[in-house]
């Protein structure tokens, strides 16, 4: 589970009842299907204040979910008077965090808000993700809150971070994983990140069975539609600035991850692509996926090592096998890509035709 941490759309005002603006409505739209195309999503929280709500709700109509509404999510108040140098004083604020001014509040009382709700979530959170709608001092001081769990000697600038948040504005944090990161723009798009990469199907000697590696990665399975466990991918990986081509990035992940020479296996052909919608390293992603057809020339060439693999690697790499063809095709665990299932050595090697494909986490 992770929080997905948004601050609501463009609003009209900054009271109670201040509604959004009609770019602020189009904002929570757009929000909407960003997280609904990447993110696995079992709750909808927001703060009371109607720009909060009038956020969730396209999101809300778009999963089929309740808006829940829950009063510690609300704006923290600097005061209740109108402040020619309001700017001055929220710095006041965080540089003194007992700062209060009349009918306002200190940021440390605002603080005080966010333990015990996440503590709330946690006791009640399910296998999916929840999203959580606030406002800009408020989530300033929940980032504060997880960047103190995560990392206590790290810095925090409390009236930076709300000065140059965004409307609206996105953040996913994985306490479990350590992490807090941003995956919105400056410019009000979502951080979506392109990454191509080259796999290798790859054959042993006779062609009955292929290689696949069992992935866990947490990241991962923040993502929709990857909620329901572990999955077997093929060997290889991203394109690296200095690959010559798809090819030359092929190569080079094949050694790195299997220990395999050039002069080991044959690469019969480029099969398929896809492109797919995921999370990775925490940020959401288009993957496209280039999948080479590889065979190895020798029994003995199947004789792999490990030793290049990276951290990362080591940690969400959790298996590794070969598969006969007779059990991909009645096996019940989740194949990448899925045409693996249905297709045969004779298949992959009668019509090397490239194709796109339909593959889905």
């Amino acid at each position: 589970m992770a929080i997905i941490l948004v601050r609501h759309a463009q609003a009209r005002g900054q009271e109670p009842t201040s509604p959004l603006t009609e770019l602020g409505k189009q904002q929570a739209e757009m929000l909407a299907q960003f997280i609904g195309d990447y993110y696995a999503v079992d709750r909808i929280i927001t703060s009371p204040l109607s720009r909060a709500v009038e956020t969730a709700r396209p999101l809300a109509a778009l999963l089929d979910l309740d808006v829940e509404v829950e009063e510690r999510l609300r704006e923290r108040v600097l005061s209740n008077e109108d402040l020619d140098d309001w700017q001055s004083q929220l710095r006041a604020s965080f540089e003194d965090m007992d700062h209060v001014l009349p009918g306002g509040e200190s940021n440390n009382q605002g603080l005080a808000r966010v333990p015990s709700f996440f503590a709330d979530i946690e006791r009640s959170a399910g296998a999916g993700n929840v999203v959580v709608v606030s406002h800009g001092n408020l989530i300033a001081l929940i980032l504060r809150h997880f960047t103190d769990q995560l990392s206590p000697a790290s810095s925090w600038d409390g009236y930076a971070i709300t000065m140059q948040m965004t409307n609206p504005d996105v953040f996913i944090i994985d306490s479990r994983q350590g992490a807090v990161t941003r995956v919105w723009r400056d410019d009000g798009s979502a951080a979506v990140k392109m990454r191509p990469s080259a796999r290798a199907i790859l054959l042993n000697a006779d062609g009955s069975a292929v290689f696949l590696f069992h992935l866990d990665d947490p990241s991962i399975h923040m993502a929709k539609r990857a909620s329901a466990g572990r999955i077997w991918i093929t060997p290889g990986g991203g394109l690296d600035p200095e690959d010559a081509d798809l090819t030359a990035a092929l190569r080079r992940e094949l050694f790195e991850e299997l220990g395999l020479a050039p002069h080991s296996y044959t690469i019969h052909g480029h099969l398929w692509s896809c492109a797919k919608r995921t999370v990775w390293r925490h940020y959401p992603h288009i993957f496209e996926d280039h999948y080479f057809v590889v065979q190895l020339l020798s029994p003995h060439s199947g004789d792999f090592r490990f030793e290049n693999w990276s951290a990362e690697e080591t940690k969400v790499l959790v298996g590794k096998r070969w598969w006969r063809w007779e059990e991909l095709d009645s096996t019940t665990e989740l194949i990448i890509p899925p045409q693996l299932k249905t297709t045969r050595v004779f298949d992959l090697l009668a019509d090397l035709k490239h194709s796109w494909i339909v593959e889905e986490l």
